[in-house]
């Protein structure tokens, strides 16, 4: 009989040289595979932190009893996975874990190099023991990089207090440039110097910023604690002499003549000035510590304000009432109760670093022009991109506002401690 073959309704292609015949499946009839999904980032770092403190061996390990406690109920045997060895050593890792960050360690307390030594010790056994459990945990020998893992445990304390000490290092550094180019922008005289200037008057009350901003913030805090300083010593009944402070003045100045020569004429008038301001404010001469601060302070401006003026007098009379200034702050700084003592030195403190800004300012004013360096730097930049960062560079150089910042920012990192939580007691001391 001869064969005759079954009809069907799919199609069947043709079979190839091999006698292979590929079956024609509609797209919904393939087969759909899934790629494994990556892991996330959070998830295997949080694996990694179970697996390293024994959370996920100790949650193995009870999960474990659990079938075997089922399958005992239903009379059905079965293996264990987990043996009571891989569960102690989880449960020990995750009660040294526990004990780690929970307590102070056999270092609290101690400092120095004496206290950074027994960290590294205590540091270097944690690490040691860490490693054996793990290794009973994983059916490994229990020496298995055990010595290892205890020179890495003790290298932490170490490289924690290098952290900390770079960091402060580097405020320090940060701190030291912004008064340097804070330095630079006020150029204090000698006579500034000679008077108490000093960079850390003006980092101390935060009076960084360009020359007029330093000079606004400077006359305010002053102003702030002259007012503080006339309400303690208001109906105070200590007198000042304000004639006898101006002859102590005018005696040392004609002295030497020889000295003076070329503004002796100009001295002489402006000591005359002197004597008649004193006239019209004091007829007898005679005044409190309130108005002789209020002289005091309005005397170190003048003297300020004549610096570097075209008037032929000008440095005579910046000569004239910068001596009678001084003198009158000693006299004020004998003579002031002890409970004003600190107002008194803060105001006296702050004066110097007035007059150094008030000369400064016009000088300054007269040269704020782009300097040939920064036109040749801003040039060079066409050719060749560097040339803007030098010239960058050199603005931020002359920037009273960066100076500020970097301070701040320097002296922030300098004085700022690590968070001291236990586990931080032990990587990095008390």
């Amino acid at each position: 009989m001869p064969f005759r073959p079954i009809q069907t309704t799919s199609r069947v292609q043709p079979a190839t040289a091999g006698g292979f015949r590929p079956i024609d499946v509609t797209p919904s009839q393939r087969l759909k595979t899934e790629e494994p999904k990556e892991e996330g980032i959070l998830s295997r770092v949080a694996k990694g932190i179970g697996a390293f403190t024994g959370v996920t061996g100790v949650a193995r390990g009870v999960g474990e009893a659990a079938r075997v406690a089922r399958g005992l109920a239903t009379r059905r045997e079965v293996a264990p996975r987990v043996s009571p060895a891989q569960f102690a050593g989880s449960a020990a890792k995750l009660g040294l874990t526990a004990a780690t960050i929970g307590t102070g360690g056999v270092a609290a307390g101690i400092r120095g190099a004496a206290g950074l030594g027994a960290r590294t010790v205590e540091s270097g056994v944690i690490g040691g023991v860490f490693q054996a459990l793990g290794n009973i945990e994983r059916k490994e020998a229990i020496g298995k990089g055990v010595g290892r893992a205890a020179l890495i445990g003790g290298a932490i304390p170490g490289v924690g207090t290098a952290a900390v000490a770079a960091k402060r290092a580097f405020g320090r550094g940060a701190q030291r440039g912004g008064e340097k180019i804070l330095t630079t922008i006020i150029k204090p005289s000698k006579a500034d110097l000679a008077d108490g200037f000093k960079i850390a008057t003006v980092t101390k009350n935060r009076l960084g910023g360009t020359l007029k901003q330093m000079a606004q913030k400077t006359e305010d805090r002053i102003s702030s604690l002259a007012k503080q300083l006339s309400t303690k010593i208001k109906g105070s009944d200590t007198p000042v002499d304000i004639n006898q402070i101006a002859r102590k003045t005018v005696d040392k100045l004609l002295k030497d003549k020889t000295r003076q020569f070329g503004e002796v004429r100009g001295v002489r008038r402006a000591i005359e000035g002197l004597q008649a301001e004193i006239l019209e404010v004091t007829p007898s001469g005679i005044v409190d510590l309130a108005e002789a601060q209020a002289i005091k302070q309005a005397a170190g401006r003048k003297g300020a304000w004549v610096f570097g003026n075209a008037d032929p007098d000008a440095r005579a009379v910046e000569k004239v009432y910068t001596a009678f200034y001084r003198n009158l702050r000693r006299a004020i700084e004998k003579a002031a109760p002890p409970g004003v003592q600190n107002l008194n030195n803060r105001l006296s403190n702050l004066i110097p670093v007035q007059h150094a800004i008030i000369r400064r300012i016009p000088v300054a004013e007269r040269n704020n022009a782009i300097s040939l360096p920064d036109v040749i730097a801003g040039g060079f930049g066409f050719i060749n991109p560097a040339g803007f960062a030098i010239l960058g560079a050199r603005r931020l150089a002359a920037s009273g506002r960066f100076g500020a910042f970097l301070t701040r920012a320097g002296e922030r990192l300098a004085k700022q401690k690590p968070p001291r939580t236990v586990f931080g007691r032990r990587i990095l001391g008390d």
